[in-house]
């Protein structure tokens, strides 16, 4: 009995970690099209990144850091709701 209670729990955990995860990756999807859009220069890695990062589906935690570290450098060509509050 207690096996089947700490499974449903732990259920109920993954679904709200998941719905979390969707929503911050909702985030990323929104600045990762709108930096699609940006100017960058030629040969460079940010638009190397974005370019290979829009076949992805998932974005690792060090992938997320980054997109929000190109959404503060470019954040003068994005939607300001896009834009961190500050400099990560």
């Amino acid at each position: 009995m207690a096996v089947a209670g700490t499974r449903k729990r732990d259920i109920i955990h993954r679904r709200a970690r998941i719905e979390s995860k969707a929503q911050m990756d909702a985030l990323h999807q929104e600045r990762l099209q709108s930096l699609k859009q940006c100017s960058f220069l030629p040969g460079s890695n940010d638009k190397r990144f974005i370019m290979r990062a829009t076949r992805a589906s998932l974005f690792t935690d060090k992938q997320k850091q980054y997109l929000t570290a190109l959404a503060w450098k470019y954040r003068r060509q994005m939607p300001a709701h896009l834009v961190p509050d500050a400099k990560p």
